[in-house]
């Protein structure tokens, strides 16, 4: 038989039949709930049960190992995570590396072409004052192309650089040697008065042109270029200069070039 519910219509109480397969609620008894209890209760179970299930996986060391391999998590022989190691970096090696290539690539070149236009400067001069003091031509003359004339490979060595005023000075010892006659911007001895001194010099006399008057009757030797089998190309800076030394400039320029 049909189960049967009241309804009010239109202010009256009216039973009603309710269709094939649904029941009243007093019908229902122990048996049956309501269906929004139903699907609370099916949640409530539903997040227990996943709960639960995490707390047991949490403690299955097996399980968990097979996870973290599976999802690349690197683990430690406890099962606890071991971060990855970083690389060992010798920082003061990569620091030594860097320089030695910045001195290599960028520091020597400048180097090497700053010692080269002061060398220039040097030379120069040398040069300069050695004419201006009455070195002899043969003596300031470069015989092969590109070569320091004779007078420089002969003092050169006495010379310091002053960074401070920017010119080539005559050391003493780690210092320089002051100037007789010194101002704010060349304090130190120069290449002129150096060679001046050098003038005054017995042993340096042979090497600076003759300006004493001669007499008619003067001869000069003729035995020097006569007695000399190697041409001036062929002689070094020294033999050079001995030549002068003992021989003079007249007779060291009749020897072959």
């Amino acid at each position: 038989m049909p189960d049967k519910i009241k309804v009010e219509i239109e202010g009256k109480e009216h039973e009603v039949e309710l269709p094939g397969g649904y029941i009243s609620e007093d019908s229902l008894g122990d048996k049956y709930v309501k269906k929004d209890f139903f699907e609370q209760e099916v949640q409530r179970r539903v997040k227990s049960a996943k709960e639960n299930a995490k707390n047991e996986l949490k403690s299955d060391n097996e399980f968990f190992a097979a996870f973290a391999k599976e999802r690349g998590i690197p683990l430690s022989e406890d099962g606890k995570y071991k971060p990855p190691s970083k690389p060992d970096i010798d920082i003061d090696k990569i620091k030594s590396e860097v320089e030695q290539n910045l001195r290599d690539t960028e520091i020597a070149p400048r180097e090497q072409k700053l010692n080269k236009l002061l060398q220039s400067k040097l030379h120069g001069e040398i040069i300069q004052a050695a004419s201006a003091v009455g070195i002899k031509k043969s003596l300031i003359e470069s015989f092969n192309d590109g070569a320091a004339p004779p007078i420089v490979n002969m003092v050169k060595e006495y010379f310091g650089y002053d960074e401070e005023n920017d010119y080539w000075a005559i050391r003493d010892g780690e210092k320089f040697r002051y100037s007789n006659n010194p101002n704010n911007s060349r304090p130190y001895m120069g290449a002129k008065e150096f060679l001046e001194v050098l003038k005054k010099n017995d042993s340096w006399k042979d090497f600076f042109e003759d300006t004493r008057q001669r007499g008619s009757n003067f001869q000069g030797t003729q035995s020097g270029s006569s007695a000399q089998t190697k041409k001036r190309s062929e002689m070094t800076a020294k033999e050079k200069s001995d030549f002068i030394k003992e021989y003079g400039d007249a007779e060291f320029r009749n020897i072959p070039a």
